[in-house]
């Protein structure tokens, strides 16, 4: 069996590998000092790791590129200009600013084997302004090592530069989420990741939309900003609106208490654009809101069922105390997510769903273990006070 045909067979193995095997696989790669060919056997997982809730060790690639997490793409999946960074441009460039930051990077890397989960937050900002100097410098030279990454070689002095504007804009994002700040201080940034050129612009843009806590005032900035800029700022636009919906409905995919985020952002940047968008756009806003909109429908109702109802089934006298805060919980995470999702549409769906599922609380027979009061709180969670109180009265 040649190398690459037992490489297919461990991926397809660990595409259909349980969870636990999964977790145990993904620190074995995230261990080893030299990834290489090991990494490319869990690039397939990257999805399912999202939704598991599967945590990846922290080392100084991952935390280089940690702010560009969303707009990082398969290079099949890549074309030169878009606001995106292909994966396989990732290896020459950290291994290009690990060898530029010298000792410097070196004492980062060895802080994050014994940090904890605070890293990003306390070695991050030691790491991504130096970064972005040394980036910027590499994009006028030649980028060791890209002759491996399958890409062209004009596009590596572009990924670099546009990887160190998101890495310069990132501090400042990040405080402008952290607050409420007032929009020209994120016109500011927006005006110095121009600077760099439409492509690092919409990569900056893209980062922050996906990213950032509220969407609404990068959005429609931008979209001021590339109306005043011309055909290629408006073209760098729509790149980065395309990669930021993307990156959105591949969040809404995780846990429930992180989709409720990315659905929050996807409805409040349909809602910002979609009248002031042209025809092409609108169409591309309104599908995205309807797939965002279907997928949560179909996972609130499959989580409900498999999170809430099927366990009542199993609930006994002498656990029932331990086992309803968790039913409670993930009741409530639903709701939160179905608030949500709600804004964006199938309202009329998820009030039926969410009362069909009281009404299965409400009938449990008399002789099950939950008393009541149990019953009426869940319902409440459910299907509103209203119902609660139809329960006492009944």
């Amino acid at each position: 069996m040649s190398g690459a045909t037992e490489a297919r067979a461990v991926a397809r193995a660990l595409a259909d590998a349980p969870n636990r095997r999964i977790a145990q696989a993904v620190a074995l790669v995230d261990a080893l000092p030299a990834r290489g060919a090991a990494d490319a056997l869990i690039a397939p997982l990257r999805g399912r790791l999202a939704e598991l809730g599967i945590g990846r060790r922290i080392n100084l690639g991952r935390l280089l590129f940690l702010p560009l997490d969303p707009v990082i793409v398969d290079a099949k999946a890549w074309r030169p200009g878009a606001a995106a960074i292909p994966r396989s441009a990732l290896a020459p460039l950290i291994a290009a600013t690990r060898a530029a930051l010298g000792a410097d990077g070196e004492s980062i890397a060895a802080a994050l084997r014994e940090a904890g989960p605070s890293a990003p937050m306390t070695l991050g900002p030691l790491l991504w302004t130096p970064a972005a100097a040394s980036l910027r410098a590499l994009a006028a030279a030649k980028v060791p090592g890209w002759e491996a990454t399958g890409l062209p070689a004009e596009a590596a002095g572009p990924i670099a530069r546009a990887v160190a504007a998101v890495l310069d804009a990132w501090p400042a994002l990040c405080a402008l989420a952290a607050r409420d700040t007032e929009s020209r201080d994120l016109a500011d940034v927006l005006r110095a990741a121009a600077a760099e050129g439409p492509e690092a612009w919409a990569l900056v843009v893209a980062v922050a939309i996906a990213r950032g806590a509220d969407p609404v005032p990068v959005a429609t900035l931008a979209a001021d900003l590339a109306r005043r800029g011309g055909p290629a700022m408006h073209q760098a636009l729509e790149g980065a609106l395309t990669v930021a919906t993307g990156a959105l409905e591949q969040q809404t995919q995780a846990p429930a208490a992180l989709a409720t985020g990315a659905v929050r952002r996807a409805g409040r940047l349909v809602a910002a654009l979609v009248d002031r968008a042209g025809p092409t756009q609108r169409a591309a806003l309104l599908g995205f809101a309807g797939r965002i909109d279907t997928a949560c429908r179909a996972r609130i109702a499959a989580e409900c069922a498999t999170a809430v109802i099927a366990p009542l089934a199993g609930l006994a006298p002498a656990t029932i105390e331990a086992d309803l805060p968790g039913l409670e919980r993930a009741a409530r995470g639903l709701r939160d997510l179905e608030q949500e999702a709600r804004r964006i549409g199938g309202a009329n769906a998820y009030d039926t769903l969410f009362r069909d599922a009281a009404a299965r609380v409400r009938d449990l027979p008399g002789e099950h273990p939950m008393t009541r009061m149990d019953r009426m709180r869940l319902v409440e969670i459910l299907d509103g006070p209203e119902a609660a109180l139809r329960l006492l009265d009944s």
